[in-house]
């Protein structure tokens, strides 16, 4: 596969030109709901569409709230492949994890979750936030699944690190009040963070890959300082590195949820990865030269 790195940075209202049109997020569609019980607990999800590579959709925050789900309705129902989507374990629907979980945990119950459900590889895994993280590590534990990563503003080791730093009012670390800390995945996820490092073993497969960049974190009123703005770009670029075929987007026009603020970027960059690992399956499956 030959090498090809760009990167974009979307400063004033431009579209993206890699796919042929835009498409904007209006009204949830209805779609369809299903459960299936993993490691003992009922989780509820949705799919959509046959093809292949199948897109996997995995939400931002930890471990309890309302559904993820229905945000995700429009991509579910339009990009034209085998499409999943779920509440992970305390979310929605979804029976809450009776212990820790480990990011592995996350990454392996899904795995297990797709292959129950009868979602076979390869996979495109896009995942928002600590998604993208949770997506990451799927794509470092199966390697051979996965066919391409789009990551949206992920989540990384030292970002609590980070914001902690930066705003340690607002971010204390690991307090025992804090009421994330009772989330099992949140819990999970403190030896990440306090290291700040993703002790997975593995690598990320050289994949075809869009990582989507806010240069925008905090809120309105409360705006993060550039110099964290700085290291947050920094650690997403450090995460675009591990593909030799992808695209680094980086955008002044959205806030740290990128698929609402700009919908037509993420439409393009699963449609670029799509296209490129389709690409990628339709040159394998040709016979060696002779």
């Amino acid at each position: 596969m030959s090498t090809r790195r760009a990167r974009l940075i979307l400063l004033a209202p431009v579209g993206w030109a890699l796919a042929a049109c835009s498409t904007s997020v209006g009204p949830s569609p209805r779609i369809h709901l299903e459960s299936a019980v993993v490691n003992g607990h009922k989780i509820e999800f949705a799919r959509h569409g046959t093809g292949s590579p199948a897109v996997i959709f995995s939400s931002g925050s930890s471990g309890s709230g309302p559904s993820r789900i229905a945000p995700w309705a429009p991509w579910l129902l339009g990009v034209g492949t085998t499409t999943f989507v779920y509440d992970r374990p305390g979310m929605g629907n979804s029976e809450p994890a009776r212990d820790q979980r480990a990011p592995a945990q996350v990454a392996d119950e899904l795995h297990a979750l797709l292959a129950q459900v009868g979602i076979p590889p390869p996979y495109v895994l896009v995942g928002r936030s600590l998604g993208g993280l949770y997506s990451r590590v799927l794509a470092m534990r199966f390697p051979n699944d996965v066919a391409g990563l789009v990551l949206i503003d992920g989540s990384f080791g030292r970002e609590l690190l980070l914001t902690n730093q930066f705003a340690p009012a607002k971010y204390p670390l690991f307090s025992p009040s804090d009421p994330n800390m009772a989330k099992p995945d949140y819990a999970g996820m403190v030896p990440t963070w306090k290291s700040g490092r993703l002790d997975v073993a593995g690598k990320l497969p050289d994949v075809p890959m869009v990582v989507l960049t806010s240069l925008h974190h905090g809120s309105a009123k409360n705006p993060m300082p550039p110099e964290y703005e700085a290291e947050w770009r920094k650690a997403q670029e450090e995460i675009f590195q591990s593909t030799t075929y992808g695209m680094h987007v980086v955008t002044a026009k959205s806030g740290h949820d990128i698929g609402q603020d700009e919908p037509e970027l993420l439409w393009n960059a699963i449609r670029w990865v799509l296209d490129a690992a389709r690409a990628r399956q339709k040159s394998s499956a040709l016979p060696a030269a002779h």
